[in-house]
């Protein structure tokens, strides 16, 4: 015969397992809710058309090519194809220019968008425009566009506008952006004399303490741009320079 301690020390022991399996469910319930929240948010409210091509992204937008296409609605319209960008959980996608490192292949001259970089709820391109009118018109700015509220933040010619008919020193070469929405780049001098002389770049920044030329010749590497925190990093003859970034 089982004595009666033996039988309470049983009971007590499926008890105490009882207890920690009900523990273990209710902890483990909110991680599996978060995993299929996450699973059901995983573009954030930014819709995605079959037809696209992602670009680049970080932790709160997304930035990508969409083809042209009708959208059916109350009154069919036209959605414009090119480089469209969101900021996860505002669910509004933003045209932000054709579609990016599209060749011009009109030869009257086009638009064009380059060199996109996201950080945080910003995205940043240089957007040219050219024509080949008389006399020829060109234009290159650094533009910032908040993917929340698709305003621009920043829309700055590339340098000093010179000669006439050119708006910005020239098309950018790199670009770095922070998640405030401050920005930098390297240009390329595109009006030089002689024409053959040696292309020149400028190394450019506007944050919360204006816009300023950070260096500027011939010895500036035109990719060498990069980022860390708060610094900004590019060569000069091969040699490393930097500056803030505030």
């Amino acid at each position: 015969m089982i004595g009666r301690g033996y039988y309470h020390t049983i009971m007590r022991r499926y008890a105490l397992i009882s207890m920690m399996a009900i523990g273990l469910a209710a902890f483990a319930m909110p991680a599996i809710a978060r995993t299929s929240h996450k699973h059901r948010s995983a573009n954030g409210g930014c819709t995605m058309h079959e037809l696209t091509q992602h670009l680049l992204a970080d932790s709160q937008a997304i930035v990508y090519n969409r083809e042209g296409s009708e959208r059916p609605g109350r009154g069919e319209y036209f959605e414009p194809g090119g480089t469209v960008g969101c900021a996860y959980g505002w669910g509004h996608v933003y045209y932000l220019g054709p579609p990016a490192g599209a060749e011009c292949l009109s030869p009257g001259g086009c638009d064009s968008l380059e060199h996109p970089v996201v950080a945080g709820p910003f995205a940043a391109f240089d957007y040219g425009r050219s024509q080949e009118a008389r006399p020829p018109y060109a234009e290159d700015v650094i533009r910032v566009v908040d993917l929340q509220t698709g305003q621009r933040v920043h829309n700055i010619p590339t340098g000093p506008s010179t000669p006439e008919k050119r708006v910005g020193i020239g098309p950018a070469t790199a670009i770095v952006l922070k998640g405030d929405g401050s920005v930098a780049w390297i240009a390329e001098r595109a009006y030089r004399l002689p024409p053959t002389a040696p292309p020149e770049y400028e190394v450019r920044a506007v944050d919360e303490n204006g816009e300023r030329l950070l260096a500027s010749g011939t010895s500036v590497g035109p990719k060498s741009l990069a980022l860390a925190g708060s610094t900004l990093y590019w060569t000069e003859a091969g040699r490393p320079m930097s500056a803030p970034l505030n």
